[in-house]
């Protein structure tokens, strides 16, 4: 019960609430037999205390359905990046997108429906109209194109905690270059899963 308890409404930081990273493929296997061992706990104390057991288990489903429902937010808000950018960048397929980051091309390429040449079982870096930052040396190399800055991986670490600006990643991506234009500024939820796309021109531009 206490394990169920923690994995439906747990937090994974012992100083802030962040609640645990849940896949229901990986629960289903521990949901069924524990509830099935409380069930067969509590039988026994059923004739004595009926009540106060009914409103027990009321509870313990109410966790459940609620951990079920941070799951599908969280899932929402830590797609709604991936979403937006590529509602913008739909409507120019010829222009490359830079992102910075190896989840961006996997989720990118499934929400432009796999129409980017890029083939992650095959391809090493980001290919075709997928790009890496980290492919290019100075930001004039990136002409007529878009440029993703998503501050979940520019400014946060794996545990979601503000680290400032990762020394990995260049420094462009915060201070873009004159002449690059902001083509979509989305707030996210939490503030981490803000983004920022830039069109980069071409010099004939």
């Amino acid at each position: 019960m206490v394990i169920l308890g923690y994995l439906s409404v747990g937090s994974v930081s012992p100083t802030r609430y962040i609640p645990v990273v849940k896949s229901t493929s990986y629960l289903s296997f521990i949901t069924v037999p524990a509830v099935i061992l409380a069930a067969l706990a509590l039988r026994p104390l059923w004739p004595l205390r009926a009540k106060w057991l009914a409103a027990a288990m009321v509870v313990v489903t109410a966790t459940s359905l609620y951990g079920a429902y941070r799951l599908l937010v969280n899932t929402r808000n830590d797609a709604r990046p991936y979403e937006v950018v590529a509602a913008a960048v739909g409507p120019h397929p010829e222009r490359a997108i830079y992102t910075h980051h190896p989840r961006w091309s996997l989720f990118l390429n499934y929400f432009l429906r796999y129409r980017t040449g890029y083939h992650f079982m095959v391809d090493g870096p980001p290919a075709a109209r997928l790009r890496d930052v980290a492919q290019v040396s100075t930001p004039a190399e990136i002409r007529d194109a878009y440029v993703v800055a998503h501050v979940r991986y520019l400014a946060y670490d794996f545990q979601r905690n503000y680290v400032g600006r990762r020394p990995e990643l260049p420094p462009f991506l915060s201070r873009p270059p004159d002449g690059w234009r902001v083509v979509l500024t989305d707030h996210g939820h939490p503030s981490y899963n803000d983004v920022v796309l830039y069109y980069a021109p071409s010099h004939a531009d």
